[in-house]
């Protein structure tokens, strides 16, 4: 199911010195030289975890390929910021939530169905020195019906879909359904934290927990990973951008007013702007794109769309990225093609945002191959395209 059998899971821990002194290697040479499909396999995924999960990397864990797909990284979790004493994880699965939760509570319990996967899980902390996290096989939602012990100070769920090829996530269609198993989980714990697919609708968390929660929305390295929803009777409601780069550097954004936002567009012409600003996507999926510039532009003329901004005055944050306009067009290719000839540039790097053409079409009409030529962004404002040329 998980991409292992025991057999397998045998086979591996029996050759793990190979493993770890071959960890450099390319599987398809080793496979070439006779070595067994399981090993190689192992090793391919092991040289994914180096950048994904490198903890797990470093120790030579057993990589189910179908739980590394769907296991969290390593940058998003660090983001999470909770401590304490005990902490239940209903969704164990490869365990990288569970390892980073054990770092700040005393004791972690992780319940995890099947039973192949619960010992891989054991075997894994084990190489980490996880020792107080203590691996349960059980089915999640019927260990917390029968459970009679002491409050958890948080209940941590990852739910699965029951169907994988939805498009839209559903608590409903999960594994566990948090919704059902709502009331029990506030009577065993005191904060419950749900790690949500990135399709779920932020507004939609408010309707369906109610206004005792606060949203994370994660975005690493410009994807956005994850929605953390945090129900606790002592939460504000409030959502919080968090933005992590690739060097684990963490910048948070916080907005805890929900009235309907307007934007201030108090200049139309754009041609006056000197800056262009690329919303993170992290606040591109939270809707709030036009907050954030009104809360940083606030006292400069801008104008903008739902995913960037042109204004004259500089942000200095991480959650947008900031080039300076060294020209401007509205998109007409022939006035564009003399720029770009008297210039001598043939080449481009483009960033689209919200625009009515694709890439290519635009290299065809203006006739650039990809490249370092120059940057380009096209964006459409106030119903008009415009093309870029940023340093």
């Amino acid at each position: 199911m998980f991409g292992l059998t025991v057999e397998q899971f045998e086979e591996i821990k029996l050759n793990r010195d190979f493993i770890l002194n071959n960890i450099e290697s390319n599987p398809l040479n080793l496979a070439l030289k006779g070595v067994s499909s399981t090993i190689c396999t192992q090793i391919k995924y092991l040289t994914k975890c180096k950048s994904k999960i490198p903890n797990y990397y470093s120790v030579g864990a057993v990589i189910p390929p179908l739980s590394y797909e769907q296991c969290s990284s390593s940058l998003s979790v660090i983001s999470r910021g909770y401590n304490g004493n005990t902490c239940l994880d209903m969704t164990c699965g490869l365990g990288v939530d569970s390892f980073a939760l054990s770092q700040n509570f005393n004791s972690v319990m992780s319940i995890e169905r099947d039973v192949l996967l619960s010992e891989i899980a054991k075997y894994n902390f084990s190489l980490l020195g996880a020792d107080n996290i203590e691996v349960k096989c059980d089915d999640s939602a019927s260990f917390v019906k029968n459970y009679v012990g002491e409050v958890f100070d948080i209940v941590f769920v990852d739910p699965a879909r029951r169907n994988q090829e939805d498009k839209v996530f559903s608590f409903e269609q999960s594994s566990p359904n948090i919704l059902e198993l709502m009331p029990i989980l506030k009577r065993i714990a005191k904060r419950i934290v749900i790690k949500s697919s990135p399709m779920f609708d932020n507004n939609e968390a408010f309707d369906v927990f109610g206004d005792n929660v606060s949203l994370k929305t994660v975005s690493v390295s410009g994807e956005c990973k994850e929605l953390i929803i945090d129900i606790s009777d002592d939460n504000k409601k409030q959502e919080t951008i968090t933005v992590i780069d690739n060097k684990s550097n963490i910048a948070d954004v916080v907005f805890d007013d929900f009235s309907n936002v307007v934007s201030h567009g108090t200049c139309s012409d754009v041609f006056k702007m000197s800056y262009v600003h690329i919303a993170d996507v992290g606040l591109v999926k939270s809707r709030r794109v036009v907050d954030f510039f009104n809360r940083y532009l606030s006292n400069t003329a801008w104008v903008g769309n739902s995913m960037a901004a042109v204004s004259d005055s500089k942000i200095d944050s991480p959650v947008v990225r900031t080039l300076k306009i060294i020209e401007c067009f509205e998109y007409k290719p022939k006035n564009i093609l003399q720029y770009l000839k008297i210039n001598k540039i043939k080449s481009a790097t483009i960033i689209i945002k919200q625009f009515p053409y694709d890439i290519a079409k635009i290299r065809k009409s203006l006739k650039l191959t990809n490249g370092s030529g120059c940057t380009i962004v096209v964006m459409t404002i106030n119903h008009i395209d415009y093309v870029l040329f940023v340093e």
